[in-house]
Parts: structure tokens; sequence; C-alpha cells
């Protein structure tokens, strides 16, 4: 995708109409990362493994069901993938879902799927191009992980949050999707061979340690992220959330003794939640004035005390550039409109603005070369 953006001429690249436009995509982004209004009042957790598992993978398979459990009263169960044969293994993971689809598949219930273990790129499959499987040698039995979503696919009024704890593992929401993902890696990259680096391990801590009673995912994703950019990680690979297509973000809270306590996107000065970098190409050309008038919408539409969204520079080219800095988690929701795209993970604003001194007649915006012609505003 970065080779095919880059070769594009800017004409044929998606854009916003206009920057009043854009405000009100990310306006909408900023409510599907929050947590929502909707309670669940069941909600089925359900852990894959395979019986060949290499990996020793019961213990923090243990530790998470008993998080859901204990933290946020969830029922759980597990599925011990046969590793005999295709058949076997499909049908032992058709007969729970099935079964739990049909009993609690409500406007109210909320299924969550976690798998862990190996998985592998079959670039024959077009769509879902992800083989799982417990170990990893010659002969051993693998499964397309379609075959799963295609039992989900029956799915009518429930809420899906799926987490995908093994490589590769972006690569089972490829298209539009009507679940939202974790994923442990991107398409090309591996996930953390070492249990104690692992994706579910860090979501198990992250959630044990929350001073509030209610998350979304999108948010647990921007924490993970914000953690896994530190070295001292030793982490090499940041995990991907993959939003559902017309849902907002799902809100993971206890089932019983909740209080109304919104985690919302905290703002700090380096927005303790994380932060990107971002571009939004918007038709036509701009001028200082047309910017100041942006930075008002963004202000009085989205402000700073919800999510952190500031206007870091806007450049011309057939159209205008416009550079963003917004939590992680509003990324999250907005990232698939293809007017947007990622430019790196950062922690603070643009320091140059907060160096360079503003010119008492143009301004900060007006005086950084590089950015929108300016008039000569010389005294006359």
């Amino acid at each position: 995708m970065a080779h095919n953006y880059i070769t594009r001429a800017v004409h044929a690249l998606n854009h916003e109409s206009s920057f009043r436009e854009a405000v009100k995509s990310i306006d909408q982004a900023v409510g599907r990362a929050l947590p929502s209004n909707k309670r669940y009042d069941c909600v089925r957790v359900l852990t894959l493994k395979w019986d060949n598992d290499d990996l020793g993978l019961d213990d923090i398979e243990a530790e998470l069901l008993r998080l859901f459990q204990n933290r946020f009263h969830y029922a759980t169960d597990s599925v011990v993938i046969p590793s005999s044969s295709v058949r076997d293994a499909t049908l032992a993971i058709r007969g729970k879902l099935q079964a739990l689809i049909s009993q609690y598949d409500t406007p109210t219930t909320l299924f969550i799927i976690v798998y862990e273990g190996h998985s592998d790129v079959n670039l024959k499959q077009a769509v879902s191009p992800i083989q799982i499987m417990g170990a990893v040698y010659q002969g051993a039995t693998s499964i397309p992980w379609a075959f799963v979503e295609a039992d989900l696919a029956t799915i009518v009024h429930a809420d899906v949050f799926i987490m995908l704890d093994s490589c590769f593992s972006t690569g089972a929401a490829m298209g539009p999707t009507a679940y939202e993902y974790l994923a442990a890696s991107a398409f090309e990259s591996p996930a953390a061979a070492n249990i104690d680096l692992s994706l579910t391990h860090r979501f198990i801590d992250l959630l044990n340690e929350l001073e509030t009673q209610e998350i979304t995912v999108a948010q647990v994703h921007a924490k993970l992220v914000r953690k896994a950019n530190h070295a001292e990680s030793c982490l090499l690979y940041t995990p991907v959330h993959v939003a559902s297509e017309q849902k907002p973000s799902v809100t993971l809270h206890p089932l019983q003794g909740l209080s109304r306590e919104v985690a919302s996107l905290r703002k700090t000065g380096e927005l303790a939640d994380g932060k990107v970098l971002v571009s939004v190409l918007v038709k036509g050309k701009t001028s200082i004035p047309n910017v100041e008038q942006w930075i008002n919408w963004l202000a009085t539409s989205i402000p700073e005390d919800v999510a952190d969204i500031k206007i870091e520079a806007v450049f011309e080219s057939k159209s205008s550039l416009c550079l963003l800095t917004m939590p992680i988690a509003v990324w999250d929701m907005v990232k698939y409109d293809e007017s947007y795209s990622f430019v790196a993970f950062v922690e603070s604003h643009n320091i140059l603005e907060r160096s360079l001194p503003a010119s008492p007649d143009v301004g900060v915006l007006g005086s950084r070369a590089g950015n929108v012609p300016v008039r000569n505003r010389g005294k006359r």
C-alpha cells in the first residue's frame, strides 16, 4: 500500500472535500473511540488453543480467563482444538461457536474470541490468508482463520471482539470487517516468541492496572502501543488495531457494580495514552486566514479536554496537505478513510513551533518557512 501511495498522482488520491468535513470525520472518530453508553448484560469469552501446543500456553490462558471472570464477571469457556485432522479441528470450533451463538446472540451480548498459538500466511487465500496451527513441523494440522470467521458470520445481533496473539495476525482482517480485532503484529511481522512479552501477557497486565472501570478496545490498543514504543519494553513490534467497519469500539466494563466512570482520552502535555502524527489531504488551496479558521473549527468541535488534536503544519500541493497530531485511539477509528495517512508515533506537538519566536504581524504559522504562502503584511 505504501508503494501504491507514493507513486500515485496527488489528484488521484482520496481527499476530504473541505477541512470542515475533516473535522466532522475526526469528531466521529473521537466518539467511536470513547466508551459508549451501550451496556452489555451478557459477555461470553471463548479462548482457542491447540492440543499439540508447543508454546506452553496453559498458564497464560488460565490467567486471562481468571481476569475476565474476577474483574469483569464475564462467563468464560475454552476450546482445545484437536490436531488430528482439519475436519476435527473445524468441527470442534464450529460446535462451540454455534452453541454460544444460538443461545446468546442478542443486541446486548458481547462475544470475545481469543486465539493464542502459531499462525502463518497462505498468500493463495485472497481473503483472510492466515492459517492457524498448534505446532510448527512438517504435516502439522492447520486451518484457515476464515473457517472461524465463517462461523462468526451467523451472528446477527451481538458485538464481537477478537484478539489474535500469533504471527502475521493482522492478515486475518485484511478487508472490511464486522468485528473489532486486536492483533499481536502486522501482516508481515512475527509476534513475540517469549510469553512474558506476548500480547496476551501485556493485555492482562494493562487491565489489572486499570484505575477506571471501563475502557474501549481502541484505548487499550493506544496504551499498549505507548508502552511498546519505549525501548525498555524489549518489543520490536507494536500491536495492531482493526476497527469494526460500522460500530464504535467495544467498551469493556464489569457486568456487576459498575459506577459511571468514563475512561476518557486524557489530555496532558504529552498525551498519556499516546499520540500519532497524521496527514490529511483536503481539496483546494489554502491561506493563513483559512488555516486560522480551521484551528477555530477544530477547537470548537473537539475541545482539548476531550481529545488533544492539533494542526501542526499545512502545505500546498495541488491541494492542501495538513499534518495533525491526535490520540492513537482516535487514529484507530479514522485510519481506514484513505484521505488520512499515518506518519509516525510521536510524543509531543511540533517542538519547532515552540522554539521559534512568532512575528507580531504574521504569527507562528505565517512566520514558519515552508508553510502556506503569506502576503506581505508590512506597514504602509
